[in-house]
């Protein structure tokens, strides 16, 4: 059911949906004129640009089991859930979705841990945005894995819903490491169709620690060689970068910052940027739970015989 809000902020009106997948589907449309999204008030829904479908969407309110989803696991206990009703509840919990004019906000509480997610399309870009927030109001550390999770269709959603299991075997996709980004696209059937392009990407925002006596420091586990700049091997010039690098806590370089350099104009820091961006470390821990911390590293260039 939906329970009005009696407060206006300015012009904006608020809805709040009781978070129950039991009663019929309360939907809530963003657009910028471009991309657009629908979201149901269980958080299902689709992702939409200009005619082609983005995401898969079946309108079936029996499941309504279709969009974009995030799933949390508990690393301790293994229990798994959801930001939303759909597609996993997870144990007895209060949800509740509240519709803007702008955005949408669903929020979870289950204990001691309170997740809030916000659904927000650019203006200016054709994209949309899902800002997850968790906040842990026990006495107690809870390390929580995040997996996304969507079914890309690149197509006129007519086409998909005429011949689904044919659509799958055209949706190609890709890692692209240096960038924290899984891109898509959708081969294309003959030379006259166009080729859509799709990407999806996290941004982690939290505590940086610093290194201290309770923790323990990242250790590596790759290490990819730079690439010797053509410039420099051109000119037998050796070199030093020394860097910090930001490990995340997947293990993954988030960030490289160049410090300093023993000889400008020949590439070092582009090579050294490029090959740690490759790098996987064991991220660090604090008191046993993962966090993001920066290291300093340096990059040598030798010329060997």
């Amino acid at each position: 059911h939906i329970t009005p809000l009696d407060a206006r902020v300015g012009a904006l009106t608020l809805r709040r949906v009781a978070g129950s997948g039991d009663s019929p589907p309360v939907t809530h449309l963003l657009s910028n004129g471009r991309y657009a999204v629908m979201l149901t008030g269980a958080g299902t829904g689709y992702s939409r640009w200009r005619d082609i479908a983005v995401t898969r969407w079946r309108e079936d309110p029996t499941t309504d089991s279709s969009g974009t989803f995030v799933f949390l696991r508990d690393t301790g206990s293994g229990e798994v859930w959801s930001t939303c009703v759909q597609p996993v509840a997870g144990s007895a919990g209060h949800d509740e979705t509240v519709f803007g004019e702008d955005h949408a906000e669903f929020q979870h509480r289950d204990g001691t841990l309170t997740t809030s997610m916000d659904v927000l399309v650019s203006g200016e870009d054709d994209g949309e945005v899902r800002r997850l927030s968790l906040a842990n109001g026990g006495r107690d550390p809870r390390e929580v894995e995040l997996t996304s999770y969507a079914e890309l269709v690149l197509t006129t959603a007519a086409a998909d819903n005429a011949h689904p299991a044919f659509a799958k075997m055209f949706v190609q996709t890709e890692h692209l490491a240096e960038y924290g980004a899984l891109v898509a696209t959708r081969r294309p059937r003959s030379h006259e169709e166009p080729r859509v392009w799709a990407a999806h990407f996290a941004v982690v925002e939290g505590e940086i620690v610093e290194p201290g006596p309770d923790v323990t420091p990242p250790k590596y586990i790759t290490r990819v060689p730079p690439k010797f700049p053509q410039r420099a091997l051109t000119l037998q010039v050796q070199g030093q970068v020394e860097a910090q690098a930001l490990i995340g806590i997947d293990g993954s370089v988030e960030e490289v910052r160049i410090l300093s350099v023993s000889r400008k104009g020949f590439g070092f820091e582009d090579a050294t940027r490029d090959a740690v961006m490759k790098w996987r470390f064991r991220p660090a821990t604090k008191r046993g739970v993962k966090v993001r911390t920066w290291v300093t590293i340096r990059v040598p260039f030798e010329l060997k015989e």
